[in-house]
Formats: structure tokens, C-alpha cells, sequence
């Protein structure tokens, strides 16, 4: 019965995680994108400074309109890879 439990906890833990990273990456799109377009950051510093790639920074900082929240990471359901 306790392995039961261990694998549950596991699962909730990781969803959290998930849930965690997910709207701290949603955080650091949105932080780019306001460097970039209201304080006037050049887009090597940003970089530098937030410790990301610099093609992280151009695809984040487009417009000043972005969807932070869209996430096109992975494949979609029912899709094969190959």
C-alpha cells in the first residue's frame, strides 16, 4: 500500500512542478519582452543579464503584444515524432 501512496505523491509533486515551472517561464517571457520594449534594453544584455540564449530573447521580444502563455513546446496528442 505505500508504494501506491509514494508513486500518488510522486504524481501530484511532478504536476506541481509542471505548474510551477510553467508560470515561472511565463514570467521570464513577460520580464524580456518589457525589457526589451519599455526600458529600452539592448536584446545581448537582456540575455546576459536573465542568463538565456540570445534566440530566447528574439523570439520573445517580436512584439509588444506577445502571447506569453502559448506554448508550442512538444509534439501534439496522437502525432508521431517520426
Amino acid at each position: 500500500m505505500t508504494k501506491i501512496i509514494k508513486i500518488n505523491n510522486n504524481k501530484i509533486i511532478n504536476h506541481y512542478l509542471k505548474f510551477y515551472y510553467e508560470k515561472k517561464l511565463f514570467k521570464l517571457r513577460k520580464d524580456i519582452n518589457q525589457l526589451f520594449f519599455n526600458h529600452h534594453f539592448k536584446k545581448i544584455m537582456i540575455a546576459r543579464k536573465k542568463k538565456v540564449s540570445r534566440d530566447f530573447v528574439r523570439k520573445w521580444t517580436r512584439s509588444p503584444n506577445q502571447d506569453f502563455t502559448q506554448d508550442k513546446r512538444g509534439w501534439q496528442k496522437g502525432k508521431r515524432r517520426k
